[in-house]
């Protein structure tokens, strides 16, 4: 029985949790970002000092420039560290954030968006 314990708690403890990307976004909210920054006023500069570089960037047909930040976070389920059990379902609980930024050719804030997104990744014979 101590066994069992032991083998519970130090699957838990083992559990994992891995992130990618832009951390600034990790505990921001849309009311945060909002007040950081501002349609028709905010510069890309100042989207720069607050964010850092951008993920990734691209332009319109215009011409404007689209300024793309993601913040992602994985965290393994306990049973992806139990023996045997992991062959029929492992997975992960993942959390996206994403802010996309449009500037127009004055280098000012034309619109932006952020969206969160929880989802649940599976694999194993029976996680799909």
């Amino acid at each position: 029985m101590k066994k069992i314990a032991l083998l519970v708690v130090s699957a838990i403890l083992l559990t994992s949790c891995a992130s990618a990307g832009n951390t600034k976004l990790k505990n921001i909210t849309i009311e945060q970002v909002k007040q950081h920054i501002v349609e028709g006023k905010t510069t890309k500069e100042e989207v720069e000092k607050l964010y850092g570089s951008p993920d990734s960037a691209s332009f319109t047909e215009n011409g404007n420039e689209i300024w793309t930040y993601r913040y992602r976070e994985a965290t393994s389920h306990v049973s992806n560290f139990i023996p045997v059990v992991s062959i029929f379902s492992t997975g992960q609980t993942v959390k996206t954030k994403e802010i996309i930024v449009l500037f127009n050719q004055n280098n000012v804030v034309q619109r932006f968006t952020m969206r969160n997104s929880d989802s649940v990744e599976r694999a194993g014979i029976f996680g799909k």
